[in-house]
């Protein structure tokens, strides 16, 4: 999927050198990916940065019990 969106995307390279220095160092056989879309009513300086959708996953209780609980296997 990393190389499609390099070839698809016209900041491909610089998406995949973020995922690298994401992922260089960690020591796991597998990463796994949660995709979690965030309905923003509001546009500003927050929500064009991402700033917003990161700390309303955060700030989400619900999301962050069902998350561990779900996947308390991969937190160990």
């Amino acid at each position: 999927m990393l190389a499609s969106t390099v070839k698809s995307h016209k900041h491909g390279p610089i998406l995949c050198e973020m995922v690298n220095n994401i992922v260089n160092g960690v020591r796991a056989e597998k990463i796994h990916r949660i995709d979690v879309d965030f309905v923003m009513n509001e546009t500003n300086l927050d929500t064009l940065l991402g700033r917003a959708a990161h700390i309303k996953f955060l700030d989400n209780e619900t999301l962050m019990r069902s998350l561990v609980y779900r996947f308390s296997d991969l937190l160990e």
